[in-house]
């Protein structure tokens, strides 16, 4: 096609279902962040990737979810890019009734999978 064809943003599941899990950008990240965490982490492509999400959450709703707290990268604080696909995630959420809240962390640290991994460091170190 010209100017090249939409892709299909499927989801990633890191760990067993729980009633409260972490939506992040990125399986490898999801991976990460369930290795050094234990928590469950369910990743989407990027913020602006939310083409299966929906349908997703409505699966994991009907298993017993019922709050998501996002972990996307820092940059969705400065990026008006990410900054719309943020809102039109959290407008998706609230439109679906769950109860939602955003980690934050450090912005010298892109990821939550890199804020976590130096947190790691640190303890080895002390």
């Amino acid at each position: 096609m010209e100017d090249g064809y939409r892709a299909d943003g499927w989801t990633h599941l890191a760990g067993a279902l729980q009633s409260t899990m972490l939506l992040t950008e990125g399986p490898m990240k999801a991976d990460v962040i369930h290795a050094l965490t234990g928590m469950t982490v369910l990743a989407v492509p990027g913020v602006n990737s939310l083409t299966q999400l929906q349908m997703t959450l409505e699966d994991l709703r009907n298993e017993g979810l019922l709050e998501i707290k996002t972990a996307f990268d820092m940059d969705f604080a400065t990026n008006h890019h990410v900054q719309n696909g943020y809102n039109s995630l959290l407008q998706l959420l609230g439109n679906m009734g769950f109860t939602f809240g955003t980690y934050l962390w450090d912005p010298r640290y892109k990821g939550l999978d890199d804020y976590i991994w130096e947190c790691c460091l640190q303890r080895q170190t002390q």
